[in-house]
């Protein structure tokens, strides 16, 4: 999943070509021993639904070797609350066998939330293995392939603020000015990156925002 459903590349050098984030999950996979590169020559893309940022999640659609033979996979990443929703079974690596989702994933969001409070943007995986007679569905609905997902893992990543934004919202304040911060980021990871710029309490999601009246 860290190789091959995201875009970005890395050099040897460290130089960076695409979405950042992207980026360090391909050196996160590297870290691990997987070479995003060779694997996606490997295992070539076979459809996607791209990232969508009303849908919050990224899949990637590929055939690779499972017990012995070629089966079709979609490989889902994006927002942990969306793609646990999207979840009904847990990866269990000690049982070898995925095991059932309870309580709607609550230990997995207690997870996420527990992650983003230490300013960490959060990733969730998941996977499915899908039947042969739904890969024309690849190319006409790829998004109706999305859903009864096996959860895979979370990934924290820690994308530090510049040293100038400390001093930009200290400049404001001196002046002032009431400082607000709009991000993509879940809201309990705002709220954390928020108290280490100094912005007060609080921190709300697009859709509390949107249905507040104008009044």
């Amino acid at each position: 999943g860290l190789a091959l459903c995201s875009d970005a590349t890395v050099s040897d050098a460290g130089d960076v070509v695409g979405d950042p984030t992207e980026a360090a999950l391909v050196v996160l996979a590297a870290k691990i021993g997987v070479d995003a590169e060779e694997t996606r020559r490997a295992y070539p893309r076979l459809g996607e639904v791209p990232f969508d940022s009303d849908y919050k999640f990224m899949a990637t659609f590929h055939q690779v070797p499972l017990d012995g033979q070629d089966r079709l996979v979609v490989l889902v990443k994006g927002a942990p609350d969306v793609v646990v929703a999207r979840c009904d079974q847990v990866a269990d690596p000690q049982a070898g066998r995925p095991a059932p989702m309870t309580d709607g994933g609550k230990d997995l969001t207690e997870a996420n939330a527990r992650l983003g409070s230490q300013g960490l943007r959060v990733l969730a995986f998941a996977a499915r293995v899908l039947d042969e007679s739904e890969r024309a569905t690849i190319d006409s609905d790829a998004m109706s392939l999305v859903h009864d997902l096996t959860f895979a893992g979370m990934v924290g990543i820690i994308d530090p603020l510049r040293p100038s934004s400390k001093a930009a919202v200290d400049v404001a304040h001196r002046a002032g000015i009431d400082v607000r911060m709009i991000t993509g980021d879940h809201a309990v990871t705002a709220e954390a990156i928020g108290r280490d710029l100094q912005l007060g309490p609080g921190a709300i999601s697009g859709a509390e925002l949107a249905a507040i009246d104008d009044v």
